[in-house]
């Protein structure tokens, strides 16, 4: 059935394992605890792969396009905040000496 796709071939070797252990369900409660188990494997393994960091694996921390698009906005962020500080401290400034003319007077 899969011959007329060039992953085919791939789709077993990924699945392969997985598909044995369906092979050996004897009905559908079987199957969801083989999915439930394989999927809690999945996602432990993305965990620790994203906590070890494998050695010169560039996707390890994610997609490194949307990587950098992340800590750009996350820079732009922290400019914006030291900006609207800046604005702050500005304004108490011209406050106080706008006060300081008033007593002046």
């Amino acid at each position: 059935m899969l011959k007329g796709f060039s992953w085919g071939n791939a789709f077993f070797d990924v699945n392969g394992p997985l598909l044995e252990r369906y092979a050996q369900c004897r009905d559908a409660e079987q199957v969801t605890k083989v999915q439930d188990e394989w999927l809690r494997g999945l996602e432990r393994e993305w965990v620790e792969s994203r906590e070890l960091g494998e050695e010169g694996d560039e996707w390890a921390g994610g997609n490194p396009n949307r990587r950098h698009r992340i800590d750009d906005y996350e820079e732009e962020e922290d400019e914006n905040e030291n900006d609207e500080e800046n604005e702050d401290e500005e304004e108490e400034r011209e406050d106080e000496e706008a006060d300081t003319l008033k007593n002046r007077h």
